[in-house]
């Protein structure tokens, strides 16, 4: 499936910026993690609108194919202990798994930034500048997981020496067990409200048949591949409105996988510059760049964050959908601001119970039912 292109590369001194800001909020979010926790509500179901061009028709099949990487990241590690796992599948389910940024400690701006640039979204820019995949890639790890597993489908049977150890004494076939697709999480698009995903436990056992668990990862992985391309395309730049418009603003929408204690956590993450998405009339005489991203803690609930970088100033507003939470991240405003202002920005912190406010949705967008 052919993705429109991304911006060639993002503005790394911008990045900085906001990295200083998220990092420390992501520190003190960190502390949260000791809270109980009631169990996660359930996703609402998502519509989505009749296909009224070649793009919307792209979007509407990846909507349709998409699906979640916290299954799929459950799913490896448990694979990854299975003794009849082709080794160019292990191998490429080890790269994939490698991409993981571990939460604890809490990543550091580079890591954040590498993160970023690893998140797949940019993988056709890449290879349009250098004729070659980046060595360190979400989405080209995923596809290269793809075909390794299209291998072994084809092949038909892992080596003889699993197989004989799988047999069982009679002789007789063993029915494979039925294994359901998890449900996915709705699609991303441009303005969507964020919603991380929590962590999983893996619906394969070491002992999984070995047709079952490539069949298993496979799904996952093709779902996991139908996502980024919804990001891709969320993040691409808009044409101008009319001739002579300034062109599009910077803005990427992405996830990254995020290791905890649970288990692997893919965390949106949308970063954009004031212009076309901005409040019209802004007159600051500096761009100002945003970022906004959600965090699944497990015991400590969801948290979502905004920061906005600009004229000197950090703004970060955070919001704790559990009630004890947000009065944990209420009692840290001070120490967050103080780093901030340690890092030469004019701080303000807020910190909220609940959800942020959701965006108004265009015509023809995905539309949240419930709400």
């Amino acid at each position: 499936m052919s993705t429109a292109p991304v911006a060639p590369s993002l503005p790394l001194l911008a990045l900085a910026a906001i990295d200083a800001a998220a990092v420390r909020a992501l520190g003190v979010i960190a502390e949260a993690h000791t809270l109980a926790a009631p169990a996660s509500p359930a996703e609402p179901a998502v519509a989505i609108s009749t296909p009224a061009s070649p793009i919307a028709a792209v979007i509407q099949s990846a909507a349709s194919a998409q699906g979640g990487l916290a299954p799929l990241f459950a799913d490896l590690a448990v694979a990854l202990q299975a003794p009849n796992l082709p080794p160019p599948v292990a191998a490429a389910a080890a790269k994939v798994q490698a991409l993981a940024t571990p939460l604890d400690p809490p990543p550091t701006a580079a890591a954040l930034k590498a993160a970023t640039t690893q998140s797949g979204l940019l993988l056709e820019a890449s290879l349009a500048q250098s004729g070659a995949p980046p060595s360190l890639d979400l989405k080209a790890a995923l596809l290269s997981l793809r075909q390794a597993l299209a291998d072994a489908m084809a092949e038909g049977s892992p080596p003889a020496a699993a197989l004989t150890a799988a047999a069982p004494e009679s002789g007789a076939a063993t029915p494979q067990p039925a294994i359901h697709a998890p449900i996915p999480p709705p699609p991303p698009y441009d303005s969507a409200a964020l919603r991380a995903q929590p962590a999983v436990a893996p619906r394969l056992t070491p002992d999984t048949p070995w047709p079952v668990l490539v069949r298993v990862l496979m799904q996952g992985v093709s779902g996991a591949i139908a996502r980024q391309v919804l990001y891709q395309l969320a993040s691409a730049p808009s044409a101008p409105l009319a001739s002579g418009a300034p062109p599009a603003q910077p803005h990427w929408l992405f996830e990254i996988p995020l290791a905890t204690q649970q288990g692997v956590s893919p965390t949106p993450f949308e970063i954009a510059r004031d212009g076309g998405r901005a409040p019209r009339g802004r007159q600051d005489g500096e761009p100002q760049w945003r970022a906004r991203f959600s965090l699944e803690l497990g015991t400590a609930g969801v948290v979502h964050a905004r920061v906005a970088v600009g004229n000197g100033r950090a703004r970060v507003t955070l919001w704790a959908e559990r009630p004890d939470t947000a009065a944990v991240l209420d009692g840290r405003r001070g120490a967050l601001a103080a780093d901030l202002t340690a890092q030469a920005f004019d701080p303000s912190v807020a910190v909220f119970p609940g959800q942020p406010p959701n965006a108004a949705v265009d015509p023809g967008r995905f539309l949240d039912q419930a709400l």
